[in-house]
């Protein structure tokens, strides 16, 4: 996963792991929302077919969490507007 170091304005210097890589990322998520938050990158990057090159793998989980938001976004406003 990663580990965490708080800098200031509550910022928090996180380290993460993904094909075979080492990102540091400074955010200001606590450290459980970052766990789930990545923890949902490397589902989808797992639910990849082998043999996807890893620049590929990274196209293709930015679309598809791009694609969930986009539907999350449509049934949110679906259900705004029946509830008006």
């Amino acid at each position: 996963m990663g580990k965490k170091e708080t800098l200031n304005g509550g910022q928090q210097k996180h380290t993460f792991h993904l094909l075979g890589r080492e990102y540091k990322i400074l955010s200001k998520l606590d450290e459980a929302t970052f766990a789930r938050v990545s923890g949902l990158v490397r589902e989808q990057v797992n639910a990849l077919p082998p043999g996807v090159k890893q620049d590929e793998k990274m196209v293709l989980v930015c679309l598809q969490l791009a694609y969930t938001l986009d539907a999350i976004s449509g049934k949110c406003s679906a259900f705004l507007e029946e509830n008006e």
